[in-house]
């Protein structure tokens, strides 16, 4: 099994170090169609493996090939390559532990297997926090969709605690559709520009939920700005 994966490794390591080499052949580079291929040919190798121990063989094997591959990329200066290489082995890399965290344990006392319960769900809580970051670095409108769509759940979530019994600040004509209008308007107001809302305490933690939301996703707008940059 192992001489198969070497092969494996090989195999690709020499037609990619072809494709970026010579001139007249990197019109057929093609980084998510290999990694398919990759993902394909691991699999028909972990059949042989122990159904306990096949997922886990399977990721270490795609490891194994794209992190030798996502070297090759690089050195060639075929960054959109290696960006799209190296996002599949954090994807990877998140998988792996997540298998870690769901894995049992041996029989343990009460208090050592309440503790152990809990730092297994806070590492799969950071794990996914890292995969959903992780991903919004993928390309520009995997950034556009998240923010998209974490400002309609914040906005569909104050409109349903506090939205449909607000006044639309004193208007006489309030309806649902003006409140749902000012939920929107709070709730991007908030997402850009950090403000707290004064209120219930209940408020007060949802307009600080809203920022801290708000700061991750800038910060990932800005940390893909900044390798889109630093790759030129």
């Amino acid at each position: 099994m192992h001489l198969g994966i070497e092969a494996l490794l090989l195999k690709h390591e020499v037609e990619v170090e072809i494709e970026s080499r010579f001139n007249g052949i990197g019109y057929h580079v093609d980084a998510k169609r290999r990694l398919e291929e990759i993902e394909l040919e691991c699999g028909e190798f972990s059949t042989w493996i122990d159904s306990v121990a096949r997922e886990r063989f399977n990721m270490d094997a795609q490891l194994s090939v794209l992190t030798r591959l996502s070297g090759i990329y690089f050195r060639s200066g075929l960054l959109e390559e290696y960006g799209t290489c190296i996002q599949r082995i954090r994807s990877l890399n998140r998988d792996l532990i997540g298998l870690k965290s769901s894995s049992t344990t041996a029989r343990l006392s009460f208090l050592r297997s309440l503790c152990d319960a809990a730092k297994k769900l806070l590492l799969r809580a950071e794990n996914e926090v890292l995969r959903y970051c992780e991903g919004g670095l993928a390309s520009f409108w995997a950034i556009i969709w998240r923010i998209f769509w974490a400002q309609t759940v914040l906005a569909v979530t104050w409109w349903h605690i506090w939205g449909r019994s607000s006044n639309c600040s004193g208007r006489s004509d309030c309806s649902d559709h003006l409140r749902a209008l000012e939920s929107i308007s709070k709730v991007t107001n908030m997402f850009w520009t950090q403000n707290i809302e004064n209120g219930s305490h209940g408020m007060l933690v949802f307009s600080l939920l809203v920022a801290f939301v708000s700061l991750v996703h800038i910060g990932l707008m800005v940390a893909y700005l900044y390798s889109l940059v630093s790759r030129r």
